[in-house]
């Protein structure tokens, strides 16, 4: 699965999704998160497609004896005046929330260490507040 980032009760580690056997574990992880809302936009094949070409970096979720519990993807926007790692999407096993919390401490110290000022995401009311986050907004959407 990749190198941790750091070590604690849950490990955040780079994924490499050009292997066949990692992309089996951490797909069933990324289709929950698309069936909460992101199918609109995705499918697991256009998650792979985007993983292999470099555009999104692929999480995997884990507890230190190894066990995946979960796993993300992620993308870096550079604007003019500030750097951002977007969340784009996130599935995890029920009843994680503390193990995932660990590895966003350790995604927050990683995006430190590349000149991330910011990092951003979308999901269901309440998130905001359950991640600690210190602006919330409201993402609409008009279908044409």
């Amino acid at each position: 699965m990749g190198a941790p980032v750091t070590s604690c009760e849950a490990i955040l580690a780079v994924a490499n999704a050009a292997n066949p056997g990692a992309w089996g574990k951490l797909a069933p992880y990324l289709q929950r998160a698309l069936e909460h809302g992101g199918e609109a936009y995705w499918s697991i094949e256009d998650v792979l497609a985007q993983c292999l070409s470099g555009h999104v970096q692929c999480w995997a979720l884990l507890r230190v004896n190894g066990d995946l519990f979960g796993a993300g993807i992620s993308t870096r926007i550079d604007y003019p005046k500030r750097k951002v790692w977007e969340i784009l999407l996130m599935g995890t096993d029920p009843h994680t929330e503390a193990e995932w919390a660990q590895c966003l401490e350790q995604f927050k110290a990683a995006a430190r260490a590349n000149g991330i000022d910011a990092i951003t995401g979308t999901g269901r009311p309440g998130w905001a507040r359950k991640i600690g986050a210190s602006r919330s907004k409201i993402v609409w959407e008009i279908d044409l």
